[in-house]
């Protein structure tokens, strides 16, 4: 029969820890952690990490690193890797004037831009899809000189909520890769570029 101590060993695990120029050595007294968020907490606790980071372990078949997806995919005496991500940070400028005046000749240049005629097509290679041709005043727009900032997700505005009072308490700068699909995607249906399109 194992005694206690043999079956405390059995379920301990130690991971070597890569962050940044520094080599640590992980010491998980109950095994691995089940999820690799428990594990990402237990990382940050030990080392006292504050910014957002992923996880990467060493492969050893490519001996190379891979993205830590699930934690079974790390075993004891394993390597992992943390990897810092990079921040989102906006910012807004207030427009000038002669910016703006500019911005709107470029939406009076846009408005003259028109599709090709569409006995063009007829002369084209029968593999070429031409778009149909839309309202240019729904195609051009100039940017605005006030930028308005879109509605986001409510995990999104919460997120960005406790974030800005940690700003204004202590100057943190704290973000997460999990919000910064829902930025982008709703900045991106927010702005709307002047362009023209013109089949090939």
């Amino acid at each position: 029969m194992k005694s206690l101590t043999e079956i405390c060993q059995q379920m301990e695990a130690k991971l070597r820890v890569i962050l940044n120029d520094r080599v640590e050595k992980l010491v998980l007294p109950s095994g691995i952690p089940p999820t690799v968020e428990e594990l990402q907490t237990v990382v940050k606790e030990t080392f006292g990490i504050s910014d957002e980071f992923s996880l990467q372990y060493l492969d050893s078949e490519f001996e190379d690193y891979f993205t830590l997806h699930t934690s079974d995919q790390i075993k004891h005496k394993d390597t992992i890797k943390i990897v810092h991500t990079a921040p989102i940070i906006l910012n807004l400028l207030p427009l000038d004037e002669s910016l703006g005046s500019s911005f709107d000749q470029q939406s009076t240049d846009c408005d003259s831009a028109s599709y090709a005629d569409s006995s063009a097509g007829t002369s084209s290679s029968q593999d070429t899809i031409f778009l149909s041709r839309r309202n240019t005043t729904e195609r051009c727009q100039g940017w605005p000189k006030q930028f308005p900032i879109p509605g986001f997700a409510y995990e999104t505005e919460m997120y960005l909520e406790r974030a800005t009072e940690d700003y204004k308490k202590n100057g943190t700068l704290v973000t997460t890769s999990k919000i910064k699909t829902d930025i982008l995607e709703k900045l991106a249906e927010t702005t709307v570029p002047c362009e023209s399109i013109r089949p090939p």
